[in-house]
């Protein structure tokens, strides 16, 4: 600490220090994908916090919708911090800092997204396919509906259990749908395909007795 030297002294006195106060550090918060650091008091963002020497300091961490919790790594410091779910609280965390004595830097790793799985339904006259089934939370899942001839494919009608429906490409003939949790595709409304057969009669060789013209369906017989 600093000294100081008082000279010449005759007669009693009192020292007397005044605007003291304990040493602060400073909390540097990083920021990153799928997550937000918040103060516990009043759940605003947290970018810095001062923190009086020795104390300990509380702040929460609240993924974002879509994102797990399981593999999640919080560091003060490059030390891990114990984590505690907040109570009433969805995907929030709380982590504490023990008695800082030196300015810290909060990092949080392996804040991964939600993987959902697409089903594809397969059914009469059509058929479904994809690269691949397993999709991350908000990525767009793409398929590709292969209709029979046998059946009116302008009446198709594709459907997702999940909460986005799926949008036609007519460029690249494909369907695609954002995926927000497990979903299923199938597809409705295909009728098969009807023909008209028409035919007349040569009186001297043979007679039909019915109508002049009939509906046949996709390879069928008349």
């Amino acid at each position: 600490g600093n000294t100081y030297t008082i000279n010449r002294v005759t007669e009693d006195f009192a020292i007397q220090i005044t605007g003291g106060g304990k040493l602060s550090s400073q909390i540097t918060f990083n920021n990153g994908e799928g997550y937000t650091v918040l103060n516990p008091v009043d759940e605003s963002v947290l970018t810095t916090a001062s923190v009086e020497y020795g104390s300990a300091y509380t702040f929460w961490v609240k993924l974002n919708e879509g994102y797990t919790q399981s593999d999640l790594n919080v560091t003060a410091n490059n030390i891990k911090l114990n984590k505690t779910a907040v109570e009433g609280k969805d995907n929030v965390y709380a982590y504490t800092i023990p008695a800082v004595q030196a300015a810290q830097v909060v990092s949080v790793s392996n804040v991964m997204r939600n993987t959902y799985k697409a089903t594809l339904i397969q059914g009469d006259g059509y058929t479904l396919t994809a690269n691949t089934t397993s999709v991350q939370h908000g990525d767009s899942f793409e398929f590709s509906l292969a209709v029979d001839p046998a059946y009116y494919s302008a009446s198709a009608v594709v459907k997702s259990t999940g909460a986005n429906q799926p949008v036609y490409n007519a460029e690249t003939k494909t369907y695609s749908v954002t995926v927000t949790e497990d979903i299923s595709i199938s597809v409705e409304g295909l009728t098969p395909n009807q023909y008209k057969v028409s035919y007349t009669q040569s009186a001297k060789e043979y007679s039909i007795s019915t109508s002049s013209s009939t509906s046949v369906g996709y390879n069928g017989s008349f």
